[in-house]
């Protein structure tokens, strides 16, 4: 007599283990089959909580999106929206709760259950708070003037895996504490009016980073990048990220100075620029074909400007290996309620005003003709186009190609709002 093994025959913590790789619509419809399912779904999604929390945009909540992002969190795009305080019975599930951006929300929060574990992407330079305090035992921090590293007295701090920093406002003796950071993998530089020079005598090329993220926002100074490769080893780098957000002055041969800047990077495997629209074929011709699993380009004009991005030849060199590609030339920056980068292939922004519907029909002509019907790029799954994220499905000969914000999904929400 054989025994059939049905999913409610095994134990919790197998079950629990299932429905931490759902994405939380999933885990809502699992809550409805019976109560010790609708237990361990409410645990999953009361554990971690991600805070959108903007008036012009939302992130996204669909049953097809499966990155890492959304197995992780249960998202709330409104603040107002999650119960608070003692009608709220499921408040001890919660264990971590995410901010988008710090500011009294935040606050608020930690007043409320300082036991649970809260942390910020994002300062918010508008919030005038003196000094944040950090967890001791976050694995995320950042460094300005408001944010400092927990003064301990322990030499390093080996759980902390991700910094941000902000060279504009950041005490320039609170530098050298980052040195403390001895498992530092993951290191997001914001740079405006100061020299990422400040950085190149605390000793950050003895840390074993393997993402680094530069981004220069709003400053006139002219700027150079050779400068990066005396503070960083170049060699550990998997993930580059080199961002022009707001800059007024580039130099005359930005092209060859990011060239020569990949030529260091012998590991890259993931590429993500914001530029004006420089050479892309000549400067990415470097790398060495079909080293790349992602690569993110989007170039920075003028409201009146009509550039597009010509990077027929640089697709080419990494045909058999990419995976997620991006290519944009909007016009239009939000950079007050939206990271750009890598960030945007793990999670999707809905933006008002976006007529969805209609540029997707344009998008999906230009990523079958690189696909060229199935012929070329085998391994590429997600392609973003001018901000709008596709999924790529095979199935035999066919290509489907997916608008990760469905249709009757947006419609509906617009509806609601």
């Amino acid at each position: 007599m054989t025994t059939q093994l049905t999913i409610m025959s095994l134990p919790d913590h197998i079950l629990s283990d299932i429905l931490n790789n759902l994405n939380q619509i999933h885990v809502y419809r699992v809550c409805t089959v019976n109560r010790r399912l609708y237990t361990l779904g409410k645990a999953r999604l009361y554990h971690s909580l991600y805070f959108f929390d903007s008036l012009s945009a939302s992130l996204l909540i669909s049953p097809m999106l499966y990155t890492s992002f959304y197995t992780k969190f249960t998202v709330v795009n409104n603040w107002f929206s999650f119960p608070w305080g003692q009608e709220n019975s499921n408040i001890g599930f919660v264990k971590r709760m995410v901010f988008r951006v710090s500011g009294a929300r935040l606050e608020v929060t930690r007043s409320l259950y300082p036991w649970i574990h809260t942390t910020v992407e994002k300062e918010c330079t508008d919030y005038n708070l003196t000094c944040t305090e950090q967890s001791y035992k976050s694995t995320h921090l950042l460094l300005s003037k408001k944010n400092k590293i927990p003064c301990q007295s322990q030499a390093s701090f080996p759980w902390v895996n991700k910094l941000t920093l902000y060279m504009e406002s950041v005490d320039e003796d609170d530098l050298p504490a980052i040195a403390k950071l001895s498992g530092l993998t993951d290191l997001i530089i914001h740079c405006k009016h100061v020299r990422l020079s400040k950085l190149a005598r605390i000793g950050l090329d003895s840390l074993a980073i393997k993402k680094l993220q530069i981004s220069f926002d709003g400053t006139d100074e002219l700027i150079s990048i050779h400068s990066i490769q005396n503070i960083f080893a170049l060699e550990k780098i998997i993930t580059f990220q080199l961002h022009f957000l707001d800059v007024e002055k580039y130099p005359v041969d930005l092209n060859e100075q990011i060239r020569t800047l990949l030529s260091r990077l012998p590991n890259m495997q993931n590429l993500s620029l914001i530029t004006p629209n420089i050479d892309f074929d000549h400067v990415l011709d470097i790398l060495k074909p079909n080293s790349l699993h992602a690569l993110y380009l989007k170039i920075i004009q003028a409201e009146d400007g009509n550039e597009e991005l010509q990077v027929e030849k640089a697709l080419q060199n990494q045909e058999l290996s990419l995976k997620r590609l991006y290519l944009s030339s909007r016009k239009d920056l939000h950079e007050t309620i939206q990271n750009y980068g890598f960030i945007e292939f793990e999670r999707i922004m809905v933006l008002d005003g976006r007529d969805y519907e209609e540029e997707s029909v344009e998008d999906i002509a230009r990523i079958r003709n690189i696909l060229q019907d199935g012929k070329r790029f085998h391994q590429l799954y997600q392609v973003l186009w001018n901000e709008n994220c596709y999924f790529i499905k095979r199935n035999n000969n066919n290509i489907y190609i997916n608008p990760s914000i469905l249709y009757e999904y947006y419609n509906r929400v617009a509806d609601e709002e």
